[in-house]
């Protein structure tokens, strides 16, 4: 009786644990099944998504752009002797694949450097061309003055999306330095623009 008592004893608790192996194989399958709410449907899409942009967005602020702190002053590890020339222009190599692969994020370091320089907290057209004429040691150098003034041109209406602009200071361009060529007097070259003169007395030149 009592091994009968026992074996009726070992009957149950195999039924009891099929039965809760069960339940709990139903309710993972109800987990993996995609919602039949529409509404859940779409917040599961919306959450799956937004896990997605984070890892990317952590993948990216792990991903350093090669170069991209190329005016902090921290530099390279030069000890001297015939292998920092090899090294630096390796670095002058990678440095220039970078700006070529990552355009936008060099263009805002430039831009940020700029705004540094002239102590704004913020970006717009005209700033280039304060830059230009504050920093950038022009003196009597009347080539660069005129081009660079019309780099800077280029630069503004590019800012203010006036493509038009832009593409008409670009061939205007061309054929200044196309008259400069024949005569070698910028004024008469610079008047095909119909431009302002360049701003001599922000460049300290005569």
């Amino acid at each position: 009786a009592l091994i009968l008592a026992q074996l009726q004893q070992l009957v149950i608790s195999a039924q009891e644990t099929r039965t809760a192996v069960s339940s709990l194989e139903s309710r993972v399958a109800r987990v993996d099944q995609v919602p039949a709410n529409p509404t859940d449907q779409l917040m599961q899409m919306l959450i799956l998504k937004m896990n997605k942009d984070l890892d990317t967005v952590k993948e990216k602020k792990k991903r350093k752009i090669p170069g991209i702190d190329f005016d902090s002053g921290s530099g390279s590890d030069d000890d001297g002797g015939g292998s920092s020339g090899l090294r630096g222009a390796a670095q002058f190599e990678r440095l220039r694949h970078s700006m070529e692969k990552y355009p936008a994020e060099f263009s805002k370091k430039i831009e940020k450097r700029m705004m540094r320089r002239l102590r704004k907290t913020g970006m717009d057209s005209t700033l280039p061309m304060k830059y230009f004429g504050k920093f950038v040691a022009v003196g009597n150098q009347r080539t660069l003055a005129y081009l660079g003034s019309l780099l800077m041109m280029v630069l503004e209406a590019d800012m203010e999306d006036d493509p038009d602009r832009r593409r008409f200071l670009l061939l205007s361009g061309l054929m200044m330095m196309e008259q400069y060529c024949l005569d070698e007097n910028w004024e008469v070259a610079w008047r095909l623009l119909d431009l302002a003169q360049p701003d001599w007395a922000a460049f300290g030149a005569a």
